[in-house]
This record gives C-alpha cells, sequence and structure tokens, in this order.
C-alpha cells in the first residue's frame, strides 16, 4: 500500500509506509521473505507555530513524506530530527534540507556516523545527552540514553502527550545492533531501561504499528531471554561457525518461542551474527 499519515494523539501523527514486499521494492515476480516492509516511521508534531519532523526515510520518498505532512498541515516546517544515521531513516535529510531550507538537529554521533559514511545530509545542529526545542507553546525533548541499535540512538520525547518516538530501539520485529554503527546487544538493555523511566503511555517505533510502554517492557524481556540464551550456549561449548546460517540461530536460540523466528528484522538480525557472538562471548 502507499505511504499514509495516521493519528497517534491530537498534534501528532506518524507517516507509515510505502509497504512493499521488499523495502525498496522486490525483482519482478519475487517477494522476498513473504513480509510486508516499510521504510522507518515518521513522526509529525503540529504546533501553532509550525512543525516538527522526526526522520524522512530514503531520498527517493521524501517528497511523498513531505506531501503527507502538507495533507496534515499547511503550516511551515520548523524542525526536522534524526532519530539515528540509517538511509532507510534519514538518507531524505539532504532533500528535505534543500526543499525547506531548515536545520536537521540530531545527536553527536549519528553526525559523525553520517561523515563516516560519506552520507549526504548530515545534522547541522548537535548535541550531547540531551535538548529541547520549544516552538508554538510546545516543548519536544531529544533524549539520547545510551548505545544500543546504533551509537547515536535518539528517543524524541512529546512530554505533553506522553509519547515517545525511539527509532530502532523498539522496532515491531527483533531488534538489530549495527555493530559498525556503534550498537550493543549488552548496552541496548541498559538503554531500553534508561527508557522506561521515561513517563510515556505511547510508542512511536522504527518501524510498525503504534505501541505502549508494556509493549517495550515485553520487548526487553524477550531481548534479555535471547542474549541469556546466547550466553548459556557459548558456556556450552557453541562455536560460531554452529551459528553460520539463519535455520542454526533460529533452533539454537529458539527465536520462534520469541516471536522473531521471521519477523521483519530477522534477516537483518542475523547479519550482526558474529559481533553479537564476540560481544556476548567477551563476557561483558
Amino acid at each position: 500500500g502507499p505511504m499514509r499519515a495516521d493519528r497517534v494523539k491530537e498534534g501528532l501523527y506518524v507517516i507509515r509506509g510505502p509497504f512493499l514486499y521488499c523495502m525498496r521494492g522486490c525483482p519482478p515476480g519475487q517477494k522476498g521473505d513473504g513480509l510486508v516492509h516499510e521504510s522507518g516511521d515518521v513522526a509529525l508534531r503540529v504546533t501553532p507555530a509550525g512543525l516538527v519532523v522526526v526522520d524522512d526515510k530514503f531520498p527517493d520518498q521524501a517528497a511523498d513524506v513531505l506531501a503527507q505532512v502538507k495533507k496534515v498541515s499547511p503550516l511551515p516546517v520548523r524542525y526536522v530530527l534524526n532519530s539515528h544515521h540509517h538511509a532507510d531513516h534519514v538518507s531524505g535529510n539532504a532533500y528535505v534540507r534543500g526543499t525547506l531550507g531548515v536545520d536537521v538537529v540530531g545527536h553527536k554521533n549519528i553526525r559523525e556516523n553520517f561523515l563516516r559514511l560519506k552520507q549526504p545530509g548530515e545534522p547541522t545542529v548537535t548535541f550531547d545527552d540531551r535538548t529541547s526545542i520549544f516552538l508554538g507553546g510546545v516543548e519536544v525533548r531529544l533524549l539520547w540514553l545510551g548505545r544500543g541499535h546504533t551509537n547515536g540512538d535518539t528517543v524524541i520525547y512529546f512530554p505533553d502527550l506522553k509519547t515517545v518516538h525511539v527509532g530502532d530501539l523498539i522496532i515491531d520485529g527483533m531488534p538489530v545492533i549495527d555493530y559498525a554503527g556503534g550498537g550493543s546487544a549488552v548496552e541496548f538493555l541498559r538503554t531500553i531501561d534508561n527508557l522506561l523511566q521515561v513517563d510515556f503511555d505511547t510508542v512511536i517505533p522504527g518501524h510498525g504499528r503504534v505501541m505502549n510502554k508494556d509493549d517495550v517492557r515485553a520487548y526487553r524481556a524477550r531481548f534479555q531471554a535471547m542474549n541469556d540464551r546466547l550466553r548459556a550456549l557459548i558456556r556450552m561449548g557453541v562455536t560460531k561457525e554452529q551459528l553460520s546460517t539463519l535455520d542454526q540461530a533460529r533452533a539454537r536460540l529458539r527465536l520462534a518461542e520469541l516471536g522473531w523466528d521471521n519477523s521483519v528484522s530477522t534477516t537483518t538480525w542475523f547479519g550482526g551474527m558474529p559481533g553479537y557472538y564476540d560481544e556476548i562471548s567477551s563476557g561483558k
């Protein structure tokens, strides 16, 4: 299905889609893993003085994102915020910045990852641990709560609505750890614990349906179980080579019990398996 804007709460929307069998479209006649995928969820906060947009998808989708924004409100976009550096979430930055003439705000590690990858559209305004913007009497907080999916994961908090946009810290699928981007499976859990200290009841994830705080608690429990299972396998002498295929990892980690054996992110998660094994085996 096409991209669409859904109301989350008064003055807050999530822009999802396009919904495809492969995130960028499959070759003719193929359906990939048979699941419906989408690029990163965009948040739109409407204030009396203008709009705040969180993320902007792929470059060839950014114009559609802005069209969806215009359908919601004719007010100008005043701020563009980034949740992390991955292309399916924020590689539309350059288009959006060039079209609207606004700065992009992101954690300092997001900017560094953009520059490291020579990815255009790096944030032009950065922060360390937290910052706030104020627009039309509305506060939007940007919180860096620790490493997880990457080293730049940022929670965008709308305190008046008790809602967070969490990027890929929480998704409607299994967690993915980007080791090249500074991610960590162990610190991921600590970061989720820090997230749970925030006063929210509604979650816009990096991908998928709108969630709540209990969904985050359940996500953390499943993640902890997966880490514990890998730790136990390593203690039993299971080698990295014995987890070298996705089917082996599915079976040995009992991913079906966690609901993650065939999620939209399972294949991407498995790409980080060597780093995951090394991190857990290091005993951190």
